[in-house]
Order: structure tokens, then sequence, then C-alpha cells
């Protein structure tokens, strides 16, 4: 250890939760749009997640060589292919279950579709196709002026995204947090740099840094293993993060306590780390 390290680095320990996990909830939305050409916009915010339904898309639409066969083949049928995209920049993994019917000026139904998908949390944008085999009379294909949405949204697997407060001291919390069938436990940070390193930051190496330990220490009391993505971001009150730790591991079965470190070693500067008042947590048990 350098010289102008502490004998014993002071702990930094993260205060407690003001809230518990969020509970699976099932978020429910729907709107009629029109259909130009072959768009139908939705922007649609799912509340109590960070989602977004953006638009139907409706490809594989008939021209007039398919409706002049319909002299010959009047209850001929046609498959148009129907799509929903959608937008995920969350850090929850959600789970969709979609709705798209095309609609005439009264609203009657002529063809419905419905599917779901699980899409992953940080996704910018993606799709899914909902109809792509499914038939309905051509000779109705004209009375389409609308589509009609219909949208559930869930949790994917259980998952904690909360903010710790660090008190002045960055001392120890329990946490105590259930995360489906496991439990968070604490999170603490050690390593933290002393008044003298700060001092010496501040006055003549504002380069200096150090290597704060950050650990999560959970417990599982199942009799099974179960795999957790862990992150900590250590940020400060405008959420700006300056240091990013992750792991993803599994927990053995019947065990309290456990302690998993996601950082070691990893530098964040000693002037930044007077900004840091928070630990942001995000964690999710794989299923």
């Amino acid at each position: 250890m350098s010289a102008h390290r502490p004998a014993l680095l002071a702990l930094c320990l993260v205060a407690a939760l003001s809230a518990p996990a969020r509970a699976q909830e099932i978020k429910k939305v729907e709107k009629s749009a029109k259909l130009a050409g072959e768009d139908a916009p939705l922007e649609l915010k799912v509340g109590g997640f960070d989602f977004t339904f953006d638009k139907v898309q409706v490809k594989h639409q008939p021209g007039a060589k398919h409706f002049a066969k319909l002299d010959k083949k009047p209850d001929a049928d046609w498959r148009p292919r129907i799509s929903v995209d959608y937008a995920n920049p969350g850090n929850v993994a959600l789970l969709l279950d979609m709705t798209v019917a095309l609609t005439d000026e009264a609203g009657k139904e002529l063809l419905s579709c419905s599917d779901t998908a699980t899409v992953s949390e940080r996704t910018k944008t993606d799709f899914k196709v909902l109809c792509v085999s499914k038939a309905m009379k051509l000779a109705d294909w004209p009375k389409v002026t609308s589509v009609k949405f219909t949208g559930a949204v869930k949790e994917a697997r259980p998952t904690l995204d909360q903010v710790f407060a660090l008190n002045d001291k960055k001392s120890l919390a329990q946490v105590k947090t259930k995360l489906g069938s496991i439990t968070v436990d604490r999170v603490v940070i050690t390593g933290a740099p002393d008044e003298a390193l700060i001092k010496e930051a501040n006055d003549s190496k504002p380069n200096a840094g150090c290597h704060p330990r950050v650990m999560l220490l959970l417990s599982n009391p199942t009799d099974d293993k179960v795999e957790v993505e862990m992150r900590v971001l250590l940020e400060d009150e405008s959420g700006t993060a300056y240091m990013t730790c992750e792991r993803t591991d599994k927990l053995a079965a019947n065990r309290a306590g456990l302690d998993y470190t996601l950082c070691f070693g990893k530098n964040i500067k000693v002037l930044d780390w007077q900004n840091v008042t928070r630990a942001h947590v995000i964690a999710a048990v794989n299923q």
C-alpha cells in the first residue's frame, strides 16, 4: 500500500431503501389510429414503465392487379403482414401481450391478430410480427381505414431498480428487500478515501484516484440455485454515474448473507468521489 493510503480504509455503506422492490403489475393500454400508407402511429407510453408502443405496420397490401382478380374469384383471401414497433429503454425486461385489429370506418373488425413478446431491458427499438399468414377477404380490404390496438405490459422477471441515499459518513444500512424468491440484504462499499487523501486531491493532485470495493449481500432461502444479474452505479444527486459495477452469478441454495464483489480495483477520481451521494442498484432474477 502506498504511503499516502491509510492503514485502515474507512467503510462507506449504503443507507436503507425507502421502498421495497416493485411488485409485478400488468399495465393495459389501447388506441385506435388511422392507417396512413403502411403505418398507424400509436405513441403510447405505458405508465409505470419506461416503455412505448410506437406504431403498427401493415405491409403486403393488395394493389390494383390483385383486385382485378375478384371478378373471377370473389371469395379470394388476402394475408397482410401486421407488426408492432416498440421501445424499452428502461432497466426492466418486459412481457408484452398485443392485439391488432384492422377496422372499417364504423369500427367493425375485419381481421384480428394477437401474439406475445419478451423485450429485453435497454432496447432502443424492436418489433413483433403478429400476422403473416392469417387471411381476410380481399374484397374487404378497401374498407380498412384504421387499426385498433390493445396491449398489456408486465415485468418479465423480478427486478429491483432503486436508488439508495448515502448518509454523511457513508455508513451501513440494512436493506432486507425481497427480490422474487431471494432477499437483497445489504449494499456495501469499502475503500473510500480518507480525509488526508481528499485534501491532497483538492490541493495538489486532482487526478488522484481511489479504488472502492462494491459488494452486494444477498440471501437465497430456496432449495435451488438462483442466477442474479447485479449492477451498482455510484451517482451524484442528478443521476450522473461516476462508476458502474456489475456481475452475474448464481446464488447457492439455502444460504444467507452471501457477499458478491461487483468492483474491486476499479478506479474513480477522488474529486469525483466527493460528488457521489447515492448508489443506484439494479438487480434481476433470471428465471
